[in-house]
């Protein structure tokens, strides 16, 4: 009796030659500086290693529902981008908490109602310095620690930071947030056809 490849524990076995990828082995990176953002390059350091999870952006193209005769015709339609979101354990210095609150700030303020920042506005390299977005990446590693894969989050910047819960109770907890991202579009070495796509990549040619 024949049976299905499923059953073959080889065949599974020869589908994952690298042995799978690890949800684990990732980091966040925040490498282009944020107009009126203090500390910057120590926080960017420092969310590379308490950013703790995330996730890898979903692709998603609507459908356009045309009907016909009584029949639904689905036609692909507009690309969209779903927020992106980030967690990080937060330490007693509150530094890459008071990095968030502080670009937040500098778009729109607490109490003034005012940007402090050039809002929408990027300098000659084609990236925001002087403005309020930056590009996050977010970086697969495989198992011996060697990256393998970036994904790249265009102008993005944190629209919701997320609250940190206060408990008595809690005795052996340490705090964490969300960050919640808006971006225009992201980029990844399978949709970048320049061939030209790297951490460092210039994206002004692309605008």
């Amino acid at each position: 009796m024949a049976t299905g490849r499923g059953f073959e524990i080889n065949s599974f076995a020869k589908a994952l030659p690298h042995g799978g990828a690890r949800a684990n082995l990732f980091s966040v990176k925040i490498p282009s500086l944020v107009a009126g953002v203090f500390n910057h390059n120590k926080t960017s350091e420092s969310i590379e290693l308490v950013a703790k999870a995330t996730t890898i952006p979903p692709s998603t193209i609507e459908p356009v529902e045309v009907p016909f005769y009584g029949r639904t015709f689905r036609l692909p339609g507009g690309r969209t981008f779903d927020d992106w979101e980030t967690t990080i354990t937060n330490d007693e210095d509150f530094l890459v908490r008071d990095f968030f609150e502080q670009w937040s700030n500098s778009i729109n303020g607490h109490a003034t109602n005012k940007s402090f920042t050039n809002l929408g506005t990027f300098n000659q390299n084609g990236d925001a310095a002087g403005g309020y977005t930056t590009d996050a990446i977010v970086t697969q590693y495989s198992k011996d620690g060697n990256p393998i894969r970036e994904y790249k989050m265009i102008d993005a910047w944190p629209h919701t930071i997320g609250e940190i819960t206060l408990d008595w109770a809690e005795n052996g907890t340490i705090q964490e947030f969300a960050v919640t991202w808006a971006f225009s579009w992201w980029e990844s070495v399978a949709t970048d056809k320049t061939g030209t796509f790297s951490s460092s990549s210039n994206r002004t040619a692309k605008r």
